[in-house]
């Protein structure tokens, strides 16, 4: 079985080398990649390097106390990370192991079933867990650095982090195993899908409720025991987390301290061999008859069909072109998880906003300009994720629009109707909301932000949308990512940007004399009200010509654009 996990291995690693060597500007984007995890990696090092370097100097704590907080922070960041790695190995579980292509191409070469399962399992536990050694590879960095502590250390750590992960993702592919025999594979990849968006939703809001800003000022030592009373972690002794957060530090402190959990290592070695023994055992019993069921589900054909022509037969053209785009929408999970990471952004954007000291009432129109920059661009970020690759999306179905007797642009008004509106109504939440939490409730000022709301959305939602059109990519797959990275994104975020400081720029002179009428008297001029109307002349007559051009360019076979 060695053997045949090697040729396997030697088999992707080629395919791997060859896809990398047909990438477009392959260094350049090898660079970005490498130096955007080395600017993480050095921030995190920086983060928790001035944390335990104010641990390390307080006199009123001894090591052992030290210690015990780094276990319990320890143990918290494993509870936060052990849910995101089980749903992680059950959705790549599912890709790898049941959805995969080259499936069919793997379980028919001369080599056991069982060598394909534990490569791609492997494939599963490397990448459902090397984000969690690349987020801690810092931490652990900085305790060696800080808190005198061997080089050795990070060996060790690595090696009780395996005994706890593994276990972990391995534990997920038995769990998807079983379930593909009671559910259908596609909408377990939904669910799986938007779980994990959850979970990760839920641990974004988790950490910023722990307010991590107040481990890098400096503290008194009360509010210490009260942020390492947050890190208490229920049962932390009895489950692995708390047995790998401890066998962690175990050679490193005193044993005095140590002997409150005298069994962390012997259960984590337990876990580390029991576990994987289980759970290969399952998957290796049920893997070719889930497979062989997926493969079946995926073949069969439902009622969707008829129900779809009973709609289009009762419907009107726009009505089922509408119900078209939600179908589409709500039926890719990807869309979803994006959504709730967003919700989840949005939520700690809230928070913060709501946290931001104000030491006179009129700062707050300082924050409100910051935060009107800030709306603008999560709807430019949005508008570039689902506006702009709208038109792609349909692949080569799109060419159906130019043989059916219908007009191709009324595609675009639909389209443009959907996502202006959605953008309109988060837009205008975003910003009126922001303004409950600053208390600024002037009827004036609320017109104005409900105007630069709506500005904002269409504006940014036809050009995305006329962008998307212009620059459409029906024969690639993953045209989000493509278009996001290309010519068409790289120019819609320059005038994204250019239109939020323009909007920015409109309101602040308005801002400004109202700010001083209310406090120290005076009026508005009338030219701060002439240039929000230029303003608002500039964005009707960009929404004209964009939407002309994109009807234009709707109406245009792709090969032609």
């Amino acid at each position: 079985m060695v053997w045949e996990l090697g040729a396997l291995g030697t088999l992707y690693a080629r395919q791997a080398y060859h896809r990398w060597r047909t990438w477009p500007h392959r260094w350049l984007w090898t660079l970005f990649g490498m130096a955007v995890a080395l600017a993480f990696g050095v921030l995190l090092f920086a983060f928790f390097a001035r944390v335990f370097h104010y641990l390390n100097q307080l006199p009123e704590f001894t090591r052992p106390f030290v210690m015990g907080f780094l276990q319990r922070l320890m143990a918290a960041l494993l509870l936060a990370l052990t849910t995101m790695v089980f749903l992680s190995s059950v959705l790549n579980a599912l890709s790898l192991l049941y959805l995969s292509d080259d499936l069919d191409f793997l379980l028919a070469l001369p080599v056991r079933r069982s060598a394909v399962l534990g490569f791609r399992s492997l494939g599963v536990v490397f990448q459902s867990s090397y984000m969690v050694y690349l987020v801690l590879l810092p931490v652990w960095l900085a305790m060696v650095w800080k808190l005198d502590l061997p080089v050795g250390f990070v060996g060790w750590a690595f090696l009780t982090m395996s005994l706890y992960i593994g276990p972990v993702a391995l534990l997920g592919i038995a769990v998807t195993t079983v379930l593909v025999q009671v559910f259908p594979v596609r909408r377990l990849h939904q669910f799986v899908t938007v779980l994990l968006g959850v979970a990760v939703a839920g641990l974004l809001f988790y950490v910023r409720m722990m307010r991590p800003e107040q481990w890098i000022r400096p503290l008194e030592p009360a509010e210490l025991w009260g942020l390492l009373r947050q890190l208490e972690t229920p049962g932390a002794a009895w489950l692995p987390y708390g047995w790998a957060s401890v066998a962690m530090l175990a050679p490193f402190v005193q044993p005095a301290w140590i002997t409150q959990v005298p069994h962390a290592g012997p259960a984590l070695a337990a876990w580390g061999v029991v576990v994987p023994v289980l759970a290969w055992i399952a998957a290796h019993r049920f893997f070719y008859g889930s497979w062989l069921k997926a493969r079946e589900a995926l073949s069969r054909i439902g009622g969707r069909t008829r129900r779809a022509r009973r709609d289009l037969r009762w419907s009107s053209v726009d009505r089922w072109l509408l119900a078209k785009e939600w179908w589409f929408f709500s039926r890719d999970p990807a869309q979803w998880g994006h959504l709730l990471l967003v919700g989840a952004v949005l939520a700690v954007y809230f928070f913060n906003v709501r946290l931001i000291p104000v030491p006179h009432p009129a700062m707050a129109y300082f924050v409100w300009a910051l935060n009107v920059a800030m709306t603008g661009f999560i709807l430019s970020a949005l508008a570039a994720r689902f506006v702009l690759p709208a038109f792609s999306s349909d692949g080569p179905a799109y060419w159906l629009l130019y043989v059916l007797p219908l007009d191709p642009g009324r595609v675009y008004w639909v389209r443009w109707g959907f996502y202006t509106v959605s953008l309109t109504v988060l837009s205008e939440v975003l910003l009126l909301g922001s303004l409950r939490l600053q208390r600024l409730s002037h009827p004036a000022f609320i017109a104005l932000n409900a105007y630069m709301a709506l500005a904002l959305a269409v504006v940014l939602g036809t050009t995305a949308l006329t962008a998307g059109v212009r620059f459409r990519r029906h024969e690639e797959a993953h045209a989000s990512v493509r278009l996001a990275v290309g010519a068409g994104g790289l120019l819609y975020m320059l005038v994204g940007f250019l239109w939020v400081v323009w909007t920015l720029a409109a309101a602040l002179p308005w801002v400004w004399f109202h700010v001083r009428a209310e406090w120290w008297g005076g009026r508005v001029p009338s030219w701060a009200y002439g240039l929000l109307g230029l303003h608002a002349l500039s964005a009707i007559m960009s929404t004209v010509g964009l939407t002309r051009r994109g009807l234009a360019g709707s109406r245009t076979p792709p090969m032609a654009v």
